[in-house]
Formats: C-alpha cells, sequence, structure tokens
C-alpha cells in the first residue's frame, strides 16, 4: 500500500514538473520572441545592407503544450516602400518533452520544437503555383534551452514555362546547427538539380544548368567578433549556352575558403578550382587558383567591416561621405600591420603542359592620407614579387581553339594565326628583358620593393616600365 502511495505521488510531482516546465516554455519562447526577432533583422541587415530586410511577428497565440505564430518578411530597396511580403506560419511544440523531438530519438530536455511553413497569401501564392500547390518552403528546427538549434529546410521542386522564360527546379535541402555561443552555424546545403532557359533580344534564346550542387559551411564567430571558418562549394558540372554560337560546360567546379586567427592576427585562404572547361565544344584544360592573406590585424579588421556595414546602409538622402574619412583611417590601421596578400598558386593544364603564375605582395600604411591617389597607392605596396612560367605550345593552342570557336576559323588557319601571334607577342617582350625562353617555356621574374624593379636579375627603372606599358 505504501508502495503504491510512493509511486502515485512520484507520477503526480514528475506530472506536475513537466506540466508546470511545459508552461514555462510556452511564456518563454513568448517573452524571448522580440529578443529573437530583434536579432535576426541586425542579422539580415549585415547579409544585405543596401536593402530593407525586416522581420516581424504578426501573431503569437500561447497555448498549454504548443504556441503558434505568424512572422512577416518584408522586402524593399534601401529607403523604399516594401515591394514584397512574405509570411511564415510557425507551430511551437513546447518543451521539455515536444512529441516530435522524442519521434527523432532526441530524448533529451529541449526548449521547443518548430515546424515553419511559408504561408499561401497574396505575395506567396505565386510560389504555390510554381511548387504546384505543394508548401514551397519548410523547416524544422530543434530549440535547446541554451539557445543552441539543429534545423532541417526543404525546398520544394519549382517549375515553371513561358515564352520568355521556363526553369526547373528539383528542390534542394539545407541541415545543420547552430551554437549561441561563438554564433556557430555548421551544415550542408544540397540542390541536385537547376535548370532554366530565358529569351534575350541580343543572344536569342539563354540555357542555364547546374548540377549535384553542394555548400559544406562551418562559420563560428572569432574572437574579434567576425564571423569566420570554412565553406566550400561543390557543383558536378555548370553549363551557359547561348543560341547565337556560344557553348560553356565546366566540370567539377570547387570554389571555398577558409580562415584562421591567432591573438592579434586573421589568416584566410580562397581557391577556385575546375576539373576541366569546354568552350563551343573545345576543351580548354582544367585550372586552379588559390589566394592566401595573412597579418590581417584582427581589432582593424572588425573596425573596418564595421563601419563599412554603416557606410552601405545609409539611405540615398544620407551624406555618401559621412564617415569616409573614418574609413581610411581604418584602412590605414589595416596596413600597419603590413598584411601580405598572395596569388599563391594560379595553374592552367592542358594535354599541351602547364602553365603557372605566382604573385605575393606586402603591404604598409602611407605616410599620409592628405596625398593624391597614385601617390597613396604606390606607398601603401612595400613590395611585390611575380613569377610566371608559360608553356608556349599551350599557350598556342588556347589561342587556336579561340579563334576557331569565336571568329569561324579552320584549324589550320587558326593554328597559324595562333603561332604568329605568340610569336609576336613573346618576342616585343623579350626585346625589353621581360621575358626569358628556355625550350618550350617561358618565364618572367619581377621583384618590386617600392623604389626599384629587378626583372630576371636586371634592375629596371620605374619609368621605363611605366613608359613601356603605355607604348604596349
Amino acid at each position: 500500500m505504501k508502495k503504491s502511495v510512493v509511486g502515485t505521488v512520484a507520477i503526480v510531482l514528475v506530472a506536475g514538473v513537466w506540466l508546470g516546465t511545459t508552461w514555462y516554455t510556452g511564456t518563454k519562447l513568448e517573452s524571448e520572441s522580440a529578443e529573437r526577432i530583434a536579432l535576426a533583422n541586425a542579422q539580415l541587415a549585415q547579409l544585405d545592407p543596401e536593402s530593407d530586410l525586416v522581420l516581424s511577428q504578426v501573431s503569437f497565440e500561447r497555448g498549454f503544450f504548443s504556441s503558434h505564430a505568424r512572422y512577416a518578411l518584408t522586402v524593399a530597396d534601401k529607403g523604399a516602400e516594401p515591394d514584397l511580403r512574405l509570411e511564415f506560419d510557425n507551430v511551437y511544440e513546447h518543451g521539455p518533452f515536444p512529441a516530435s523531438a522524442l519521434k527523432q530519438g532526441q530524448l533529451l530536455p529541449q526548449l521547443a520544437f518548430v515546424r515553419s511553413e511559408l504561408a499561401n497569401t497574396a505575395d506567396g501564392q505565386a510560389w504555390f503555383e510554381l511548387a504546384k500547390g505543394k508548401a514551397p518552403l519548410l523547416s524544422e528546427v530543434l530549440l535547446s534551452y541554451g539557445g543552441n538549434a539543429k534545423f532541417d529546410v526543404r525546398f520544394a521542386p519549382l517549375e515553371m514555362a513561358s515564352e520568355e522564360l521556363s526553369f526547373m527546379f528539383a528542390g534542394a535541402d539545407l541541415n545543420g546547427t547552430f551554437k549561441a555561443d561563438k554564433e556557430h552555424a555548421q551544415g550542408v546545403f544540397r540542390a541536385p538539380e537547376l535548370n532554366m532557359i530565358t529569351r534575350t533580344n541580343s543572344s536569342g534564346l539563354v540555357k542555364f544548368s547546374l548540377k549535384d550542387s553542394q555548400l559544406d559551411f562551418d562559420s563560428p564567430k572569432n574572437a574579434f567578433g567576425i564571423q569566420t571558418g570554412d565553406a566550400e562549394l561543390r557543383i558536378a558540372q555548370l553549363s551557359v549556352s547561348e543560341e547565337e554560337g556560344f557553348d560553356l560546360v565546366v566540370d567539377k567546379l570547387a570554389y571555398g575558403g577558409s580562415s584562421t586567427e591567432d591573438a592579434q592576427f586573421m589568416q584566410g585562404k580562397a581557391y577556385l578550382n575546375t576539373g576541366s572547361v569546354s568552350l563551343n565544344g573545345q576543351d580548354f584544360g582544367s585550372q586552379a587558383l588559390t589566394i592566401k592573406m595573412d597579418k590581417i590585424d584582427g581589432k582593424a579588421m572588425k573596425q573596418f567591416s564595421d563601419l563599412y556595414s554603416q557606410l552601405m546602409a545609409q539611405s540615398e538622402e544620407d551624406d555618401a561621405f559621412a564617415g569616409s574619412d573614418a574609413l581610411m583611417q581604418a584602412g590605414m590601421n589595416l596596413l600597419a600591420a603590413n598584411p601580405t596578400l598572395a596569388l599563391d598558386d594560379f595553374s592552367w593544364t592542358t594535354p599541351q603542359g602547364r602553365s603557372t603564375l605566382a604573385v605575393h605582395s606586402e603591404w604598409q600604411a602611407p605616410a599620409s592620407l592628405q596625398m593624391p591617389v597614385a601617390v597613396l597607392a604606390s606607398q601603401a605596396v612595400k613590395q611585390i614579387n611575380i613569377d610566371l612560367n608559360l608553356n608556349k605550345p599551350m599557350a598556342v593552342d588556347l589561342l587556336a581553339k579561340y579563334l576557331q570557336g569565336s571568329e569561324d576559323m579552320e584549324a589550320p588557319e587558326a593554328q597559324a594565326l595562333a603561332e604568329q601571334q605568340v610569336d609576336e607577342i613573346l618576342a616585343g617582350m623579350g626585346m625589353f628583358g621581360l621575358l626569358k625562353a628556355e625550350g618550350d617555356t617561358v618565364s618572367s621574374q619581377v621583384q618590386y620593393d617600392g623604389s626599384s624593379i629587378i626583372v630576371n636579375g636586371q634592375p629596371l627603372p620605374t619609368e621605363a616600365l611605366l613608359g613601356l606599358m603605355m607604348a604596349m
């Protein structure tokens, strides 16, 4: 009997705690709604400073086990009246144990499980028509009490066909997590296929296609308050063609970047790689490009970034030059750390050979901002090193293929003209000592230290180089 009484009391206590927590969750969601909207609007302003993207709450109905809310996102050019208003219906399943979270195997207490979808309003109706009546956008978010979130977003397939435009979007998924302590977003976006056909006055029918696109991102906010991390976009195939005879196909395109930091400086890298490029049926090989930055003062970069965002957020009625002096000074603070910028490796590879280009530069703060722009630019460059290695048969082959496609030349004629033009260009630059040849490779090494230029080991006065450049 006593065990029965104890068991009954325990069940009542657990139920009471659960019901009390559920009620508290509902009130917490409602009370924090304004704060979450303000944070979202601040992030939207950073995303596109030149537009007015504003999120607002239309309604909030709090229940005991769940709540319903509607939000509106208005879009407009800066300072103009909103020209688009999309509304979203949200259903909050209150914690600590939302039913949908339990179904997904989430057994730990959670703040809420949120299901959101685009509402079929006047501005949203066109999207529903493109999605054949289905919800164009549907998201599920699991919110923890600590502010972390796990999100899954589904974009419905869309189709449209008219005389001027037709497209087919096969849908997409976005999955990831968000950690509140560092505003750390991590996830992956996948889109299987996008095809679009449009008609223009100049090129006739233009076709555009993307296949198997995927974006991976891992973006925490660093110690300087700047969103950093890693991101990579991969596209299995990109193609663009015009009715007038232009046909470009890029396979295995990859574009990405990463950044790190220490106590004072930030370092960054960006890259672009292609598996193969075909233009008008001709093979133009593969390309790889890497750009690196180092010694970027973190505090100065944060100051510069904030000032730039403020200037971009000004409406047309504001003084366009307000704050420009402060922005210039912030730029000087960045240069004071002697940052480096490098085209670390650009390579172009074809069956005929491989050519490479590397450019490394170091920067410094000019003596004063009160100087002509040309003087400022020359003082800002501390040193530049350029290393070029050009494969001559490859250059001839690429030019011949371009002439065949763009000028509609026969292969022998294009080959002969390409050889002639490449020889003339290389001979002209070789006359001034700018290039040196060794077999099929033409190379050039240039060093500039702010006052003198060394080309292939020989001094070249700055005035002579400027004259050569103007003559060319």
